[in-house]
């Protein structure tokens, strides 16, 4: 999909663009770009200005987090969203997770209440508690609560390690099941969503769910499972895909077309 002259002449700021989504959404749409390397100085200078959309990728996804960093983490994953609410964008787009949803069997819609004591960790807490934060500060927001992402930069987790070896060893058990979306995907449904002013919140997956075991089996790869299980519950897609039927394809479909694209 081409990138329409609407969404060509926004001013955008765009973070977490060391490295993620947020490097890919940068070097494919352009805009101003926030991330830990420029310096305190720059950084207000760039919080000072006006922006018709700001898209808020970074976040700090470490584990093990104890006393001595608790601070940090949370000035990344939360206080950051605060002072980048203070900016007032015109649009203000947030990749949330479907961590914010508890692992149960029934399907998680976008307009489920989420009890914050079902929450899955200090990562889902802040992903839940910066959408709040969002809600109650920005007028127009676009919160996309996203699954399992592949892309040019995606992280070196149990996913990738599958696709980028024939014979490999991970700790999650086979039985872990995965829904999996691509970046290219993502760029084009918010340049669609800036074009046509989309706002509220929508959750960003395919059509199903896709075994860990049956992805390894799709590509021939001989993996050596572990025990603990990953679940991503089951995420209902029907108002993305209502909106951009790109989303409704299979988690299996999306694994091919970005094993297509880095070959």
């Amino acid at each position: 999909m081409a990138m329409h002259s609407k969404v060509s002449t926004i001013k955008l700021l765009i973070t977490g663009t060391c490295s993620g989504l947020g490097k890919y959404l940068h070097e494919n749409m352009g805009g101003v770009e926030l991330h830990q390397s420029i310096s305190e100085e720059a950084q207000k200078e760039i919080c000072s200005a006006d922006y018709d959309a700001i898209i808020h990728c970074a976040a700090n996804s470490s584990t093990g987090i104890d006393s001595t960093s608790l601070y940090s983490y949370l000035d990344d994953n939360l206080f950051l969203t605060k002072r980048l609410t203070s900016i007032r964008p015109k649009l203000f787009v947030y990749m949330s997770s479907v961590d914010v949803y508890p692992q149960k069997d029934c399907f998680h819609s976008e307009d489920q209440i989420i009890d914050a004591d079902t929450l899955r960790g200090i990562y889902a807490t802040t992903k839940l508690a910066s959408e709040t934060l969002i809600q109650h500060n920005c007028p127009n927001y676009l919160i996309l609560r996203g699954v399992s992402l592949l892309g040019k930069y995606s992280r070196k987790n149990t996913l990738i390690k599958i696709i980028e070896n024939e014979k490999c060893e991970v700790g999650l058990s086979g039985d872990s099941i995965y829904n999996i979306i691509t970046y290219f995907d993502i760029k084009n449904f918010i340049q669609f969503a800036l074009e046509k002013n989309f706002r509220g919140i929508y959750n960003l997956a395919s059509s199903d769910n896709i075994k860990l075991s049956d992805i390894a089996g799709s590509m021939n790869r001989k993996v050596q499972f572990g025990t603990h299980i990953y679940r991503v519950g089951n995420i209902d897609n029907r108002k993305i895909a209502s909106v951009f039927p790109r989303f409704k394809k299979s988690s299996l479909d999306s694994l091919l077309q970005y094993t297509n694209k880095v070959k």
